[in-house]
Formats: C-alpha cells, sequence, structure tokens
C-alpha cells in the first residue's frame, strides 16, 4: 500500500454501527471517511482516487434493489396526490386554487419524496451481509480475514485499495476468469453477459460493458461458437 494518509483510516470509526452510504463506500475502499470528506473537491482527487465512485454507485443501487438494506431519510416528506391537492386548495382558497391549478404538477414534484444519499445510512451488520454475499474483501469490515490474507493473495489491479484500481480493468480480467466456457454464444457474447449480469460491482455503463468485453475476448476472429 502506497503510504498515503487517505489509506489511514481513523480507528474510532469501529465504533459506529451505522454509516452513511459516503462513509460506507470509503471504508469498503479502505480510506478515511474523514479525509474523503476533507479533500473530495480537490483537484484530480476522483482520477487518484478512482474507487470511490462506482463503490457508492453500488451501494445506491444494492439500497434501490432491495438487495441492501438501508434507513432512508429524505429531504421531503412524502404525500399523495389527493393531500398536495388539499395543501394547494388551502395555500390557494377559492378562485386562487382554480387559477393557480395548473402549476399543481410542478407543486407535486417539490413535495414528492426522494432519499437524501447523504443522510441515509446503513447499519454495519447489513454491510457485512451484502458484502459477504459478494465475496468482496474489505479489511475494515472484516478485519479478522483482513490479517489472514496475505496482501500478495490479491493481484494490485484487483484490489479495490489500490490507488490505481482501474474497475473496467477489473471487471475485464474477472470476466475472462469467469466465462471459461462460452457454450453456444461467441465468448464475447458470453463475457457482455457477465459483465451486464455484474456491472452494478463496477459501476459500468453500457459503454463500459462493451469495452471491458473487448479487452477480455479472447476470439478476434469472430464468426460461429466452435464446437
Amino acid at each position: 500500500m502506497v503510504n498515503d494518509p487517505a489509506y489511514d483510516i481513523d480507528p474510532f470509526w469501529g465504533l459506529s454501527e451505522d454509516f452513511t452510504i459516503d462513509e460506507a463506500a470509503a471504508l469498503i475502499v479502505g480510506m478515511d471517511p474523514a479525509y474523503v470528506d476533507r479533500c473530495e473537491g480537490d483537484t484530480n482527487f476522483e482520477r487518484n482516487y478512482p474507487g470511490l465512485r462506482p463503490t457508492r454507485a453500488a451501494l445506491v443501487n444494492a439500497i434501490n434493489a432491495k438487495k441492501l438494506r438501508a434507513t432512508l431519510r429524505y429531504d421531503a416528506e412524502e404525500r399523495s396526490r389527493e393531500e398536495i391537492e388539499d395543501i394547494f386548495e388551502q395555500a390557494y382558497g377559492g378562485y386562487g386554487y382554480y387559477a393557480h391549478k395548473d402549476s399543481l404538477e410542478n407543486i407535486a414534484y417539490e413535495i414528492a419524496a426522494f432519499p437524501n444519499w447523504r443522510a441515509s445510512t446503513v447499519a454495519i451488520d447489513d454491510l457485512r451481509e451484502w458484502l459477504s454475499r459478494k465475496r468482496w474483501r474489505s479489511a475494515f469490515f472484516f478485519p479478522d480475514i483482513a490479517e489472514s490474507t496475505a496482501p500478495a493473495s490479491v493481484p494490485d489491479y484487483l484490489d479495490t485499495n489500490n490507488r490505481r484500481y482501474a474497475p473496467k480493468l477489473a471487471a475485464a480480467v474477472l470476466a475472462w476468469q469467469a466465462v471459461t466456457d462460452a457454450g453456444k454464444r461467441s465468448p464475447k457474447a458470453a463475457l457482455t453477459k457477465w459483465l451486464t449480469d455484474h456491472a452494478e460491482d463496477f459501476g459500468l455503463s453500457a459503454n463500459g460493458i462493451e469495452e471491458a468485453a473487448k479487452v477480455a475476448n479472447w476470439d478476434t476472429i469472430g464468426g460461429p461458437p466452435r464446437s
């Protein structure tokens, strides 16, 4: 590990039972959340620490898909359409209500609830369970496993704690390792399917999936699958 203060996690974070999405992402990557919060706006920060964005995206996507439990907090209280109309009528009453009714759609958007991802939290046990299902190594959340595993057991290009970790490269390598037999598909199609199924793990877009599949594809000649 490079001697970088970003990776010097304050041990007092171990007292926490719940973490915000930003804090959880930083700790999974192996960075101190306070350092990230203080320095994230610096020039080249995202380029120097590329693992944060895909990790945050994976957490949010898992929560939205109900694969990771979370305590969601909102910036606005969720209201039904009827409640919104009542509020609107009370505000404008009588003629004023009908004069402004065309604006009701905009009011509805302002009142509708939307998760505040900076305030929402995830319990440490739920994070550990989610990471375990994904077989994802994280020294902070699994210190015993981390201590018993030699650093050399994980190549640099697959180590999410490495400051030069590139999600697209890691995805291409893992796809190549996973797809040993393309079956009736072409190798590229089989690789694309694997990458699509695991896209949220690496924060891959459709274009990212296509590029990773090209890198991992061993059959660049093409044609029908060989029997």
